[in-house]
C-alpha cells in the first residue's frame, strides 16, 4: 500500500482543491464501491454494502486514500503550530 500512498500523495500535493476535499472528509470511512473489483474496491455494489455493511473486497484504494488523508491532516496540524 505504501507505493499507492506515495503516488496519490504526489497527485494530491499538486492539486490543492483535491487535497482540501480529502482532508475535509474528516475521519469518514472511504470505500471504492466496485462490485467487480475485489482488490482496489469493495467487491460489492452500493445496495449490498448499505444493506450488509460488509466489504467483500480489500478496498485498497479506499485504504490508501484514508492513509494519505491521515498524513495530510498531520501536515495541517504541523503548519498550525
Amino acid at each position: 500500500m505504501c507505493v499507492c500512498v506515495c503516488v496519490y500523495f504526489v497527485q494530491f500535493d499538486q492539486h490543492a482543491e483535491l487535497r482540501r476535499q480529502l482532508v475535509d472528509t474528516g475521519d469518514a470511512r472511504i470505500v471504492f464501491v466496485c462490485a467487480d473489483d475485489y482488490f482496489l474496491g469493495s467487491g460489492c455494489d452500493t445496495e449490498t454494502l448499505s444493506r450488509e455493511g460488509t466489504l467483500y473486497g480489500k478496498n485498497w484504494l479506499g485504504k490508501s486514500l484514508m492513509k494519505l488523508r491521515q498524513k495530510l491532516q498531520q501536515q495541517v496540524l504541523l503548519c498550525q503550530h
